[in-house]
């Protein structure tokens, strides 16, 4: 019996060196399926990360602005009718590395400030991750006056002079006025980097807009069809590709272009030319389609 047992696991293992080598082997293709598991997990962060950077906003304040301070407390310990602002402040002073100092001018002590942290881009639910700490976020307060006009939000300062930045662009309705401005969406055009809106240039053949930063409103109205009428009766549907930025400007990212005005439809030449128009701006109206 002992003979026969030893028999049989000689002949398996008939060739002990094959047999060393072929487990060998074995343990080698284990280790390139794990290294090869965590590249894949590498790559995924990577364009995770790259796809969530991209939809981060930039904020620059500027001295004087009103602004919303936010407290993180409100969403460790919610309440259904707890307001997350506090009332507007006054920054008295923007320092180095995101901080700045903040005031309350209507106040009983005007003249007391405190500073605090602020992070440069725009955050998302999942940045909020401190417990039993405060996290003081800013937000730029409403930039609408009372009548429901615009107001500037602040000033950019280029080479080629100073540019008003607005938040906000008028309210709109079924003929909201605008600006028809000419924009080319090719690579390389004046419309600088690709589309906001999905990631990729158009041709001057394609009808496409981009719409001021108050429209554009965060992106909502991305890949959507708006109807543009010119003065001269004729109308065209186009779609919603990017942003005609009201904020930022001056820089390769927007083709060393200044900011936008706050009503401002940057149409592509197929818009222009489906509404036979051809001077450098015009008067349209536009609405939802």
């Amino acid at each position: 019996m002992e003979h026969k047992a030893y028999w049989a696991l000689k002949f398996l293992n008939f060739d002990e060196v094959l047999s060393g080598e072929k487990r060998n082997l074995q343990l080698l293709e284990l280790e390139e399926m794990r290294l090869n598991a965590y590249e894949s997990s590498k790559l995924y962060k990577q364009k995770l990360k790259a796809y969530h950077d991209k939809k981060l906003l930039k904020k620059n304040f500027q001295p004087g602005q009103r602004v919303l301070l936010f407290n993180s407390r409100i969403k460790l310990f919610p309440g259904k009718l707890k307001y997350k602002w506090s009332v507007p402040f006054t920054i008295k002073e923007v320092k180095p590395h995101g901080a700045m100092e903040l005031m309350d001018p209507n106040s009983d002590t005007p003249e007391r400030s405190w500073v605090v942290n602020v992070f440069p881009l725009a955050y998302t639910a999942s940045l909020v991750f401190l417990a039993f700490t405060f996290l003081l976020k800013i937000a730029l307060c409403n930039t609408l006056n009372d009548d429901g006009s615009c107001q500037k939000s602040g000033t950019l300062t280029c080479a080629t002079g100073e540019y008003d930045q607005y938040q906000c662009s008028p309210p709109v309705s079924s003929s909201t006025d605008a600006i028809l401005t000419r924009n080319d969406f090719t690579e390389g055009g004046d419309g600088g980097d690709r589309s906001q809106c999905d990631e990729q240039f158009h041709d001057n053949s394609e009808l496409v807009v981009a719409l001021s930063t108050g429209w554009f409103d965060n992106g909502s109205r991305c890949l959507k069809l708006i109807t543009i009428t010119a003065g001269n009766g004729r109308s065209v549907t186009a779609k919603v590709v990017d942003q005609c930025d009201s904020v930022h400007g001056c820089d390769k990212e927007h083709a060393d272009q200044p900011p936008c005005r706050n009503n401002i439809v940057d149409g592509s030449q197929a818009v222009w030319d489906a509404l036979g128009l051809d001077s450098g701006e015009e008067r349209v109206t536009w609405s939802m389609a």
